[in-house]
């Protein structure tokens, strides 16, 4: 578990603001800004995957802005095709 990885807020496509990847070497988790940022900007990883993937892993609906969000309607299909 890496601790302060995940206290990272999750963002899609462009609203995120950090790549993340774990350096094998030295055993770390490496995070990188990869645009200017201002103080005071919260810095958002991509937690991965289309927001039906972030809803099945993660329990949460994507409101990031980055991408097309996953609606009450989405959800109601998701769980009733588990349950089927």
């Amino acid at each position: 578990i890496f601790l302060i990885a995940s206290r990272f807020n999750h963002a899609c496509g462009e609203k995120r603001n950090v790549n993340y990847a774990y350096d094998e070497k030295a055993m770390t988790m490496v995070f990188r800004v990869h645009r200017p940022i201002t103080a005071g900007t919260e810095l958002l990883i991509s937690y991965g995957g289309s927001p039906e993937h972030l809803y099945s892993m993660y329990g949460f609906c994507c409101t990031c802005g980055g991408c097309a969000g996953y609606s009450r309607e989405d959800i109601k299909k998701h769980d009733d095709a588990q349950w089927n």
